[in-house]
């Protein structure tokens, strides 16, 4: 174990700086304790050879599986992820990306192969030893997901004896939301901050009521039927009654994973509906201000400043995140208990990874069982086999997919080392304005004081059939910003480049003017 979480720690400061100072032995008085930064070759490699005695001394030891704690298997795991980060690095040295490195702390003398292979063969040894929850979102929603088939090393908490991690309370709408039924309008307000954004829902296919076959939402014969078309700006838009048909029919894990508008969220008998709509009757082109009583939609008054005071807000992209909340917790008086610390755990590895990490090492390496691993995770979440000739970009994918809004989370970083390994200076999806979707009804206002109000109905005074348009989030304070290499790494401080005199600044960073 301690061989395991000094690798652990050293690989998350290598995420962050890169090189840092590396330290093997305890330190007594007499040692120098202002130690130059090492080369990140040399962090990869002794992470690499820490993991693998872990997994000698756990062989030894005799391969235990205690639940919850570290063994062989997680090691294993640990190396497939590792190497894949050691492997982009390398290449991007080859690729000569930090060309203000004269130290040499980031360049690499092991070609990317190297480390690919160690990557492939740690995971290869755990195929098969585990499987996939055939139920996607049994592995975020149910108290015993720790023991799933899919797990290798579960967090796990026991109820009410800590604090934290409560996903119930902090997923899903914040504001006044009304049941299904009559005797369900019960507040729902929740602590949500997290907001799916329109590119990531995009990525989940629709199958088509036509003929079957998964395409993307906007090229299915449902789209068409809802006049779904491009406009000037580049924005989809259409105008439809049954704009909901445009959420029907993912791939499943967009109902695991995202709140939009229809949702129920509730127990078995769909006690709660999620509205985001808009009422644009009320519209201010200038502000972007909306009315709230007639929506469940409701934008901060001021997005191009920092929220203040605020733990939570109403979404700004038209989604809210789902993963890991249970909706089936109901107090005496009917609301849902959100409250309540959950035992629902998370998985710093699941099988999942192992499939996706064999698979990327094997693309790399020009092997043919890629496609196996990669199908394995599509066929989880209903989709057929892959048919296309692009395994690679399957592979990411199926990545952001298969691990948005997890603790811990990929996504950032797979961009990063992948940017990396392509000797990017800029990486698109980190440089470009995300994107949402706005759905505009008219709305009718509740009787009932505090409440958000309803649709109206076909026939009612004003009704004008929903229109709907994806944007491009205007907001200054969430833009993105990816180009240049420097944004690889984070800068060491000022304060401690001045008093740790044998630190070097990270490449890009020397010298850089902050107060641009």
């Amino acid at each position: 174990e301690c061989y395991f979480f000094r690798a652990f720690i050293y690989f998350d400061m290598e995420k962050f700086w890169g090189s840092v100072p590396y330290v093997d032995k305890a330190l007594t008085i007499e040692d120098e304790t202002y130690l130059p930064r090492t080369k990140r070759e040399t962090i990869f490699d002794n992470i690499l050879d820490d993991l693998q005695k872990s997994v000698d001394y756990f062989k030894a030891y005799g391969g235990t599986h205690t639940l919850g704690m570290v063994n062989e298997d997680v090691a294993n795991a640990y190396i497939s992820r590792v190497a894949l980060y050691a492997a982009n690095a390398a290449d991007a040295s080859a690729k000569g990306l930090y060309s203000d490195d004269a130290e040499g702390l980031f360049k690499f003398e092991k070609n990317a192969n190297h480390y690919y292979e160690l990557a492939y063969n740690a995971a290869k040894g755990l195929i098969g030893k585990y499987s996939l929850e055939p139920n996607y979102e049994d592995l975020f929603t149910k108290t015993e997901s720790h023991t799933s088939v899919e797990s290798i090393w579960p967090v796990m908490f026991k109820e009410n004896q800590r604090s934290g991690f409560n996903p119930t309370a902090k997923n899903g709408p914040d504001g006044n939301y009304y049941g299904a039924t009559e005797d369900a309008t019960y507040s729902y307000g929740r602590r949500s901050g997290l907001f799916p954004t329109q590119d990531l829902v995009d990525c989940y296919l629709q199958k088509d009521d036509a003929d079957g076959k998964w395409k993307n939402w906007w090229e299915t014969s449902q789209a068409k039927a809802m006049g779904i078309h491009r406009n000037a700006e580049g924005e989809l838009e259409g105008e439809s009654a049954n704009y909901r048909d445009m959420f029907k029919n993912r791939d499943s894990r967009f109902y695991s994973t995202v709140t939009y508008d229809g949702a129920y969220m509730g127990p078995e008998e769909e006690r709660y509906i999620i509205q985001t709509w808009i009422d644009n009757t009320t519209l201010d082109e200038k502000t972007l201000k909306y009315s709230a009583l007639h929506s469940g939609y409701r934008v901060m008054e001021n997005l191009n400043s920092a929220p203040i005071n605020r733990a939570s807000a109403q979404t700004i992209t038209g989604y809210y995140s789902r993963k890991y909340s249970q909706f089936n917790k109901i107090n005496t008086d009917g609301t849902l208990d959100f409250d309540t610390q959950r035992q629902t755990c998370y998985f710093n590895v699941r099988y999942a990874e192992v499939l996706l990490n064999c698979a990327e090492a094997s693309i790399k390496l020009g092997k043919t069982d890629a496609a196996g691993y990669i199908n394995e995770i599509r066929n989880r979440a209903g989709l057929p086999n892959y048919d296309g000739n692009d395994l690679w970009n399957e592979m990411k994918l199926q990545r952001r997919l298969e691990f948005a809004f997890e603790c811990p989370g990929f996504r950032y970083f797979d961009l990063l080392r992948w940017g990396e390994a392509e000797g990017k200076t800029t990486i698109e999806e980190l440089n470009t304005p995300s994107r949402g979707l706005w759905i505009f009804r008219k709305g009718m206002e509740s009787e009932k004081a505090g409440e958000n109000g309803y649709p109206v109905e076909p026939g009612g005074e004003g009704y004008f059939t929903p229109k709907f348009q994806t944007f491009e989030m205007p907001y200054s304070y969430y833009e993105r910003k990816f180009d240049d290499a420097r944004y690889y790494f984070v800068p060491f401080s000022q304060s401690m480049l001045r008093d740790y005199t044998q630190l070097q600044q990270n490449p890009g960073w020397k010298n850089f003017n902050y107060n641009n």
